[in-house]
C-alpha cells in the first residue's frame, strides 16, 4: 500500500518555524513506513523560509524572480529541518525537485525517471521529501500547484490516499468555525457544492488554499485503480496524529469518488 502525504508552507511557518509539526509529520510517516505502508511525502514552504532567512516582511507583495530567490534560499533551510526530523526515527531524507510538466508527461521519459527513483527509495531507509522546483518553475509559484503536484505524485506511485494537511480543520461551512467542517463527501454528486464552498475565501494560507486542494483531489481521484478505493483527507497538519484521525473519520474531510 502507498500513499502520498502533502504538507501546506502555512503549517511548518508561521512567526517561526513550527518544529512541533515537523516531528509530528516525520514521525506519523516513519511510523507507516516502518509498518509497510511507503509514503511519499510533499511538503511546500520554500519561499517561507526564505523571507524569514534575509528578513523580507511577509506582507510585501513579491515579483516573481523574487520568489524564486527566496525558495532558492528557502529550500536549503526547509530541507535540513525535515532531515533532522526524519532522522530522529532512522530515515535519511532525499530531495526531489520537480515541476508539473515533468509529472504530467510533457519531458520525454522524466516521469519514468522519477518512479524509478520512488522505487529505489522505497527499498532503502531513505524517505522522499518532494517539493515544486520553485526556483524555475514560474506557473507553479504563480498557482500554487503543489497541491495538484501532490495528486500528480500520489497517481504516479499509485497511491491509495492522499492527505492534504493545511492549517484548517478541512472544508469548512463556516470559515472560522472548525466545528462546521465537512465530514465526508462524494465528488461526483457534491462536487458544484463543495466548489462554491472551497471558493468563497475558503483559504489556508500559503499560496494555494481550499480551492486548489479540491483541485487535486479531482486529479487524484478522478484515475481510478483497481479497486476503487481511493481517498483524500483534507486536515490541519498541526493536530497530533492527524494521520490516523482523517482515516478514522474522527478529523477532517473526507474526498471520495463514488463507483
Amino acid at each position: 500500500m502507498r500513499q502520498v502525504v502533502k504538507n501546506g508552507s502555512s503549517s511548518v511557518f508561521g512567526d517561526r518555524p513550527n518544529i512541533e509539526v515537523f516531528d509530528s509529520i516525520a514521525g506519523q510517516i516513519s511510523a507507516r513506513r516502518d509498518s509497510g505502508v511507503y509514503t511519499v511525502h510533499v511538503s511546500s514552504g520554500a519561499i517561507a523560509f526564505g523571507r524569514d532567512a534575509i528578513g523580507v516582511d511577509s506582507e510585501e507583495k513579491l515579483s516573481i524572480p523574487k520568489k524564486q530567490t527566496l525558495a532558492s534560499i528557502g529550500q536549503r533551510i526547509l530541507m535540513n529541518h525535515w532531515s533532522q526530523a526524519y532522522a530522529r526515527y532512522g530515515y535519511d531524507v532525499g530531495q526531489v525537485l520537480v515541476t508539473n510538466e515533468v509529472l504530467s508527461g510533457t519531458l520525454e521519459n522524466q516521469e519514468s525517471h522519477l518512479i524509478d527513483l520512488f522505487e529505489q527509495q522505497e527499498g532503502m531507509l531513505v524517505q522522499p521529501v518532494v517539493n515544486e522546483n520553485d526556483s524555475v518553475a514560474v506557473k507553479e509559484i504563480v498557482h500554487g500547484d503543489n497541491d495538484k503536484l501532490s495528486a500528480f505524485v500520489a497517481n504516479m506511485v499509485g497511491a491509495r490516499a492522499l492527505f492534504l494537511l493545511g492549517t484548517k480543520a478541512g472544508i469548512l461551512l463556516d470559515h472560522d468555525d472548525p466545528e462546521s467542517r465537512i465530514h465526508s463527501a462524494n465528488l461526483s454528486n457534491d462536487l458544484p457544492i463543495l466548489e462554491d464552498i472551497c471558493g468563497d475565501s475558503n483559504g489556508d494560507g500559503g499560496t494555494g488554499g481550499m480551492l486548489t486542494k479540491l483541485e487535486a483531489a479531482k486529479i487524484f481521484l478522478s484515475e481510478a485503480n483497481s479497486a476503487n478505493d481511493k481517498a483524500v483527507y483534507i486536515a490541519d497538519a498541526r493536530i497530533p496524529n492527524v494521520l490516523a484521525l482523517a482515516e478514522q473519520g474522527v478529523y477532517g474531510t473526507e474526498l471520495r469518488l463514488a463507483a
